[in-house]
């Protein structure tokens, strides 16, 4: 598996601090009130910042993030053959109550999760009944905490742009003691000679493996595939990974095995976020440099 360790372009603190010296922040506010019109927001670099307990949005702007509006996936829940679904013990993925769907742990205060989980594209606003439960290892839920601040692309609330479909949730709690799921951007070669990848996430019932018909939603499962080019655009993920209502949010993401000094070590990579279900492969939204600034390095987490 030391093979493995060229594919990603492992983005550590160290790395994150120095993106700050590349970009420069660039923040506008657009609305403090309860409501923003986003059609006059600039697109594809603008950012929604939606705060949980005033009910009010502010916009603003991170520069040097390029644009694409390709549409494409659906909201199929696909099960690719023979369900693949396995128990998985991983603590920072977490569960979105009130929607139904999944994040992962990307800071001491940042959830990342798909926009969809988070904003009725239906009715173009933001869901305030959203929580989040942190699930230990052995199934039980150990918090369920209340979101602070929602970020979403501006691109997402106007169309609805599945390639936008991302959004960070940050929470006032210290999650660094509970662990993070590290960033990279998976390299072409490694997704166009079909790369082993993997997603996590909590599926509805239906999409339950033999076995665990008899329990209730709230189990997290992951599940194992390839990758495939998608030639629409470069700021997706096309994959073979089963996928079902529920995961969503969760993280698509690569597994580096190494020993330092004798010991094994397991390292775990994010390169995407798991968003939906096709016919033939499933998709989601691929980890670029623009999604590590948004993620990363983004001085608007808070006002």
């Amino acid at each position: 598996m030391l093979k493995q360790k060229r594919i990603i372009r492992r983005i550590v603190s160290v790395f994150s601090v120095a993106l700050v010296f590349v970009f420069t922040l660039f923040a506008t506010t657009f609305s403090s009130g309860a409501a923003i019109n986003y059609q006059n927001l600039i697109s594809f670099n603008s950012f929604i910042r939606y705060d949980c307990s005033t009910h009010s949005t502010t916009g603003y702007t991170l520069y040097n993030i390029s644009s694409s509006n390709n549409n494409y996936g659906n909201d199929l829940d696909n099960i690719i053959g023979n369900n693949d679904f396995v128990l998985d013990t991983e603590e920072t993925v977490v569960r979105i109550n009130g929607t139904g769907g999944t994040g992962f742990i990307i800071g001491d205060h940042t959830i990342a999760t798909c926009a969809h989980c988070v904003y009725d594209s239906n009715n173009d606003s933001f869901i305030d009944d959203i929580s989040i439960s942190f699930i230990n290892s052995n199934g039980t839920n150990v918090w369920t905490l209340d979101p602070r601040y929602i970020h979403i692309p501006e691109e997402y609330a106007t169309d609805h742009s599945p390639t936008h479909d991302f959004a960070m949730i940050y929470v006032t709690r210290d999650l660094s003691g509970w662990g993070k799921i590290n960033l990279g951007i998976a390299l072409d070669d490694y997704i166009e000679n079909n790369g082993v990848a993997f997603i996590s996430g909590f599926p509805d019932t239906g999409g339950y493996p033999t076995g665990y018909s008899q329990y209730p939603y709230g189990l997290r499962f992951r599940a194992q595939g390839l990758l495939y080019v998608h030639t629409p655009d470069n700021v997706s993920l096309k994959y073979d990974i089963d996928n079902y209502g529920g995961t969503s949010g969760g993280p698509v993401y690569v597994v580096e095995s190494f020993q330092i000094n004798g010991t094994p070590i397991t390292y775990k990579t994010a390169i995407g976020i798991n968003k939906a279900g096709g016919y033939d492969y499933n998709y989601g939204v691929r980890m670029t440099s623009d999604l590590l600034k948004f993620f990363l390095n983004n001085d608007e987490l808070t006002p």
